[in-house]
């Protein structure tokens, strides 16, 4: 089982013609189901997913759950994830009559940002204890661009980043940096991106615009103009 530590964000795309210098470019739909608690408080997902890359398809089931998330809005999660082929992904769908979401992701390296960090030693910090640097190790960005039943492309993205990897660099590269804190410039994409706001945020005005987008944007196929 693997464990992963994320943070998500949602933002306005004002220059789609960005989007052209990912590294990569992955099609996906997915379809997800949510699983609930005996006092039906959803618990996790469960969810299929193709994805298709170079000419390429690929099919894959999911179980994920979050396990803990800190006041930064960093959270960890258990994810389970197999190989299926593409008879058991329709079936799947079939079987849930499940909504899909059907997206473009763009994966940008690390070294298209910056990142800000500091030393939190002690509870009296100044600007001055901070530090922009690009670290050189990987680290994707992935910008999720959701495509409507005609088509459309949604203003609106999703942008994740997996911070797994910048944790081991650090723990086994920079020992002595025992805490920090740290802020992903998404600005520096090269997208125009504006209105961002964290994934977990608490704002109102902020949650009904995330739900809006997933509730637009997830459908199921019969709905969708080909």
């Amino acid at each position: 089982m693997a464990s992963e530590k994320e943070v998500f964000f949602y933002a306005d795309i004002t220059k789609p013609e960005g989007l052209s210098q990912a590294h990569r470019t992955i099609i996906q739909d997915q379809y997800s189901y949510d699983i609930k608690d005996a006092d039906g408080n959803s618990s996790g997902i469960i969810r299929v997913r193709s994805e298709s890359e170079n000419g390429q398809t690929v099919f894959e089931q999911t179980i994920k759950y979050e396990t803990k998330q800190n006041e930064t809005g960093i959270a960890s999660k258990e994810e389970q994830n197999i190989s299926i082929e593409k008879s058991f992904y329709d079936a799947w769908i079939k079987c849930f009559g499940a909504a899909g979401c059907h997206k473009v992701r763009y994966v940008f390296k690390s070294s298209q940002i910056k990142l800000r960090y500091s030393l939190t030693m002690s509870s009296d910090e100044s600007e001055e204890d901070f530090s922009e640097t690009v670290l050189d190790f990987d680290l994707d960005i992935e910008v999720d661009v959701f495509i409507g039943k005609n088509g459309e492309r949604a203003k609106t993205c999703k942008v994740d980043i997996e911070l797994d990897g910048l944790f081991k660099h650090l723990k086994e590269n920079h020992p002595e940096i025992k805490a920090f804190d740290l802020s992903v410039i998404l600005s520096n994409l090269p997208l125009g991106l504006e209105n961002i706001f964290n994934g977990r945020t608490d704002d109102p005005e902020h949650r009904a615009k995330s739900k809006a987008l997933w509730d637009e944007y997830t459908y199921k196929d019969s709905e969708r103009v080909s």
